[in-house]
């Protein structure tokens, strides 16, 4: 198989990539699959590439600004054989012919330990600073991959991150037949209905030998579900096995994924032999386990190591499974409400889901704080998943219950919106109830302290407006979602959030629906108009009561004094709006809002007063 290794200046700036045979392709900054983002030198369209089964052609674009050099010396156009490469700007090119063979015939190795996620979970981190900065990219990585094979490619370049390691790969196994895997390790290396495929790999040196992953490692972890490490050599010993002969230890975790099964991450490793963890394995080995202190190594490190990788396998299993449920939106998935599925059932699911301009109401919600949890949480990241995972559980039933459509997972935050697949005049008050519901679910969890979301307090924006809603994306990669200016405007009240102390901020057009409602159960209090940062006009916003945890005469009271308090603070009173503004509480948003804008142009009003509030910030 032909390749193309990209190597920035940094580490984490790489990909491999497999090169089609007689097929020209672009390089550049900007050129899809073969996008090198990171290197200024490199225009968006810088060279085209053929491979042709002999040599890789080169072509200089004219529309490259800077040099293409090979063996130094600048050129227009080359040929290239494995082995050789060439540079543009701080990025280096190397093309290669490389064959990967699951080895089958691996010896047998000289310790064998394993070690479940219950052991791990008790290691506590060494270097927690670097790994919860790897971990809190993670989401991230998955999200932004245009694709599964780019998603790949990131995820082995940062398990190189791995001290020590020589080569990474996500590999997965099949079992053919439709009966059960054996339930042994012999049973399964002579199964001749087993496929071992190795999705992606990548390795630190091109000179280290063809990468033979154990298959007896890979079938080991499978079978028993739990972290498996491999060693070949003593620390006395010079010769290994597993990837070159300078490798001498590996080690294999399942990924645990509903739609992803047999998929499981493969590290080697040897030119620095890492000393045995310290945790206790569940498997006892074939050769005691060495000291701590066996080597001059730091042993705490790939404590770390196996600790890192079985939560990257966990968190990877678990945002891919929920990656495929949000692409099974288009085919009916979990992601809608039962009177939505009942709506496109009825109809040519495809049909249904083309996009189309329509009114709706959007609702994102964000939960407060998660970025400083994870750091409090280095120790049992796992746990704060599970967590996060039952948060976001919370904003999903809630959406699907108001009959809304559940959007986009980003992190920590979840989106959804209403007004499609078919127009719902109500869609504002549905939006509301929802996110009054998600906010009492959260109150009441805060006052019980043994609850895991006792300490999770979550912001929402609403906004109502028209957007483009229905199956949006690729070919590749699509999903039902909303995309307009009424979502940044939602999100932008949700982030508003931050600032001031109110649970829920709505736009004005949410707010009329609210204003207009004669049930009585819903309740809108003004604030001020606002100028968010980037934006050129201002955006009355107001904050969402609850008018079941207030009382409806107290609602009713707060939301009037509120009115009268925006009113004569954008008409220019600023004392008589003074006056009323310090009767309310220290923390009431409205009063920081116009603290803050009192605090910043002082106690007279300017000559320009436009009656809005400049965010000087996001």
């Amino acid at each position: 198989m032909a390749q193309l290794i990209a190597q920035g200046h940094d580490f984490e700036n790489r990909w491999r990539k497999n090169v089609p045979l007689d097929q020209a392709f672009i390089l550049g900054r900007e050129a899809g699959e073969w996008s090198v983002a990171w290197d200024a030198k490199i225009s968006r369209r810088h060279l085209e590439l053929l491979w042709d089964g002999q040599c890789l052609r080169l072509r200089r674009l004219s529309t490259a600004r800077n040099p293409v050099f090979v063996r130094g010396k600048e050129i227009q156009e080359c040929q290239l054989g494995p082995g050789q490469h060439f540079v543009i700007g701080r990025t280096t090119f190397t093309f290669t012919q490389e064959q990967v063979v699951v080895a089958r015939d691996a010896p047998e190795p000289r310790y064998i330990a394993s070690y479940s996620a219950a052991d791990l979970r008790q290691v506590p981190f060494q270097r927690a600073d670097w790994r919860i900065d790897s971990l809190v990219r993670l989401p991230e990585v998955i999200h932004s991959a245009a694709n599964e094979q780019e998603l790949l490619e990131r995820l082995v370049t940062l398990l190189l991150h791995v001290r020590g390691a020589d080569a990474a790969a996500i590999v997965q196994q099949e079992w053919l037949a439709a009966d059960s895997p054996p339930s042994t390790t012999e049973n399964a290396q002579t199964n001749p209905t087993m496929r071992t495929q190795v999705l992606h790999w990548d390795r630190r040196s091109l000179a280290a030998g063809q990468f033979r992953p154990s298959g007896r490692l890979i079938q080991a972890a499978l079978l028993k579900q739990q972290t498996i490490l491999h060693r070949w050599l003593s620390l006395d010993e010079s010769l290994g096995y597993t990837m070159s002969e300078q490798d001498s230890w590996a080690f294999c975790v399942p990924i645990p994924s509903q739609t992803r099964s047999g998929w499981v991450l493969y590290l080697t490793g040897g030119s620095r032999v890492p000393p045995l963890p310290a945790v206790a394995p569940t498997n006892a080995g074939r050769e005691p386990a060495l000291p701590v202190n066996a080597t001059a190594e730091d042993p705490e490190l790939l404590r770390d190591d196996l600790k890192y990788a079985e939560i990257v396998a966990a968190t990877l299993g678990s945002l891919l499974d929920l990656r495929d449920l949000t692409q099974r939106q288009a085919t009916l998935g979990a992601f809608f409400s039962p009177r939505v599925r009942q709506l496109l059932a009825a109809r040519d699911s495809e049909q249904a889901l083309q996009p189309r301009e329509t009114a709706v109401t959007v609702l994102f919600c964000d939960l407060r704080g998660f970025s400083r949890k994870s750091e409090l949480a280095a120790a049992n990241l796992l746990n704060l998943l599970e967590r996060v995972s039952e948060a976001l559980g919370i904003m999903t039933r809630h959406i699907l219950a108001q009959g809304g459509v559940v959007s986009d997972f980003q992190g920590d935050s979840a989106m959804g919106f209403w007004g499609w697949p078919f127009a719902e005049p109500a869609a504002p008050l549905a939006a509301c109830r929802a996110a009054l519901a998600i906010r009492r679910d959260f109150a009441a969890l805060a006052g019980d302290p043994a609850h895991p979301l006792a300490d999770f307090q979550v912001g929402i924006g609403l906004a109502s407006g028209l957007a483009v809603a229905g199956k949006i994306g690729t070919r590749d990669q699509a999903q039902v979602t909303a995309f307009g200016p009424v979502v940044n405007l939602a999100k932008r009240l949700e982030s508003l959030t931050r600032r001031i102390t109110a649970d829920i901020l709505l736009d004005r057009a949410t707010a009329q629906a609210v204003e207009n409602a004669t049930s009585g159960e819903l309740c809108y209090r003004p604030l001020a108009t606002v100028q968010p940062y980037g934006w050129e006009q201002g955006i009355p916003i107001g904050e969402l009561l609850d008018v079941e945890d207030e009382g409806p005469q107290a609602a009713t009271a707060k939301s009037a004094l509120a009115e009268k308090i925006e009113q004569l603070f954008t008409s220019g009173d600023w004392a008589a709006a003074r006056s009323l503004v310090v009767q309310l509480p220290p923390h009431d948003p409205q009063r920081q809002l116009m603290e803050q804008c009192w605090n910043q142009l002082g106690s007279t009003v300017p000559g320009a007063w436009a009656g809005k509030i400049e965010l000087t910030n996001k």
